[in-house]
């Protein structure tokens, strides 16, 4: 039997407005047309929706989001906090995103700069013609050249990756991994779907505890290399509906508790990704 009822992908955004088509938020569902929505707010109340049907029914989601959900080794403990699960929470307390897409990821990353401790970063990037209290617009070459980590294991094992610390510029993954961190501890904090969620792989420690009825996983819609197939003109919208369609046809198979598996990740490095790296299903 599959292990879920349904397979969802989304694409997320940090655009600072409303907005739609190409690097909006995208949402795709195996079997069904991906769907753009112009916020971040509404795409979450969206999700949640279909949440709470999918449980009123007694059903099974997973859910992948293409935002990193960790930050690399050694990043809780500069922050002053346990693991991924603190660092969520302070993310959350810091990081300010309104329903009309208008957010300080920017301010906050400086801010979260300031509490590591670190005059050049490691958070790095901004727009050139504005200015932010302990953020730059350059990479902290030798910040990173000293040692700070730049990348997480899964980061350097997935061709095309960018670091969780840059904030802007091409392909840039940092201030949607804020924003999107941030959107999912509020739907953790939700009194009725947070006990009903699990985030993989720091909750169910990947394949072995998949018993809650959603699961939310980390995806890296690139790596899926048939997109370029789906019949739609917005290289966001494919990707959704190629994740969406392999997830549902992995599950079909019985190949998806494989995909969510990390087996070959062994001792400290396994510790690390599910202390507070997370992974790359």
């Amino acid at each position: 039997m599959p292990l879920f009822h349904h397979h969802i992908a989304v694409d997320w955004s940090a655009a600072n407005s409303p907005t739609r088509g190409k690097d909006s938020i995208w949402i795709g569902a195996a079997g069904a047309d991906p769907i753009n929505i112009p916020t971040r707010f509404a795409a979450m109340d969206h999700l949640a929706r279909r949440m709470h049907d999918a449980l009123a029914r007694q059903e099974r989601m997973i859910i992948g989001f293409d935002f990193a959900f960790g930050y690399p080794a050694g990043t809780a403990d500069r922050l002053g906090v346990a693991d991924w699960s603190g660092i969520w929470s302070l993310i959350h307390a810091t990081v300010k995103d309104g329903p009309d897409n208008v957010s300080n990821r920017f301010e906050a990353a400086g801010q979260l700069n300031k509490l590591i401790g670190e005059a050049e970063g490691p958070f790095w990037g901004h727009p050139k013609t504005q200015n932010y209290d302990n953020l730059h617009w350059g990479k902290p070459i030798a910040l990173f050249a000293r040692g700070f980590p730049e990348w997480r294991q899964s980061d350097l094992t997935t061709k095309g990756a960018h670091s969780v610390w840059k904030l802007a510029y091409s392909g840039a993954v940092g201030s949607q991994t804020l924003l999107g961190i941030a959107a999912l501890e509020r739907l953790r904090r939700d009194p009725v779907l947070g006990p009903n969620i699990a985030i993989w792989p720091f909750e169910t420690e990947f394949a072995d505890k998949l018993s809650k009825p959603i699961i939310i996983t980390e995806i890296f819609p690139t790596a899926h290399p048939d997109f370029h197939q789906q019949p739609y003109d917005i290289r966001d919208a494919q990707q959704v509906a190629q994740v969406s369609a392999d997830l549902a046809a992995w599950d079909e198979g019985g190949r998806l508790r494989e995909a969510l598996s990390a087996d070959d990740l062994i001792g400290p490095d396994r510790n690390a990704v599910l202390r507070e790296e997370g992974w790359i299903m």
